[in-house]
């Protein structure tokens, strides 16, 4: 991976430098952050946003004066919240110790809260857009779609706790509640592992908008604002797993699949919104209006 940004980082800065005299092509690279999260509705508890970061490198193409095209290669990181309060049942459960006992498994879930983190590819092409604002400052908006490769993703629950009972009907409904070597105990949150069910593939809609200031020697500095919605779902495979469970061969330990993992979400989704700021090279000062239709910023 490292290598291939670096051939596409050369390619890029190649056509820059050749980008001087009035051709109306730029590079730059540009660094943002902000509210960059996963939407998606837990069946039993609430989920709240997260922050995270983008940077990247982009290329433009401008036909004329106002109009063009952009592409580039991105990597951001989007991070969610998942908290539990409830009690989960699991029914007709079979004791690993004797397989011919079943067991009705209770998890109540105490201010349980789960952390997920997802770090991001990103191919965007956009159209472009430009105006001069006067001498030195220029307008530039974009709109158009970006592929998103999900690269890594892992959960982690680190705060709340859980307490297991067990309800064995067999046995007049006899109820077991502090037995840790059956799995039967209150527990403190220390579960962290990676989410390996996300889609290969994301095509998101994406928008930005923002000024650029001239700065010398056809660099330039940029600051704006930026979007991005997946509408397609990060979800990959669908699982019908409870949160948490008693493991099959040694009760003694518990599997617990965070929330992309069990029957809590049925889809995912990419929400990016934030600031950005960048640097360029390459600027084609055509874009600049003539001395007469300038107007100064108040």
């Amino acid at each position: 991976m490292k290598k291939t940004l670096t051939i596409i980082a050369a390619m890029a800065l190649a056509l820059g430098a050749g980008a001087q005299g009035g051709h109306g092509n730029y590079v730059g690279l540009n660094l943002g952050g902000g509210l960059n999260t996963m939407t998606f509705s837990p069946a039993n508890g609430t989920r709240s946003a997260g922050l995270g970061f983008d940077g990247g490198l982009h290329y433009a193409h401008f036909f004329n004066e106002h109009f063009g095209i952009g592409a580039g290669i991105h990597y951001s990181t989007a991070n969610a919240y998942a908290l539990y309060d409830f009690s989960e049942v699991t029914p007709n459960l079979v004791h690993a110790s004797n397989p011919g006992v079943h067991y009705n498994l209770t998890t109540t879930f105490d201010k349980w809260k789960e952390h997920q983190s997802v770090g991001i590819l990103g191919i965007p092409i956009e159209a472009l857009y430009r105006t001069a604002i006067n001498e030195k400052w220029t307008f530039l908006g974009g709109l158009g779609v970006q592929l998103d490769l999900p690269l890594s993703g892992k959960y982690s629950a680190s705060e709340g706790q859980y307490v297991t009972t067990g309800d064995f009907p067999a046995l007049g409904s006899y109820n077991v509640s502090d037995m840790p070597e059956h799995g039967f105990s209150t527990y403190n949150a220390a579960f962290d592992a990676k989410i390996d069910n996300l889609s290969k593939t994301v095509v998101s809609l994406i928008a930005d908008a923002g000024v650029r200031m001239d700065l010398a020697s056809n660099w330039g500095l940029y600051l704006g604002l930026y979007f991005g919605y997946g509408v397609t779902d990060m979800l990959g495979e669908k699982r019908d797993n409870a949160l948490l469970t008693i493991n099959t061969e040694d009760p003694s330990k518990l599997d617990y699949y965070g929330t992309y993992g069990a029957n809590e979400v049925s889809s995912l989704h990419l929400l990016r919104a934030g600031v950005k700021v960048g640097i360029d090279f390459g600027w084609n000062c055509e874009a600049k209006a003539p001395i007469e239709d300038r107007k100064s910023v108040v």
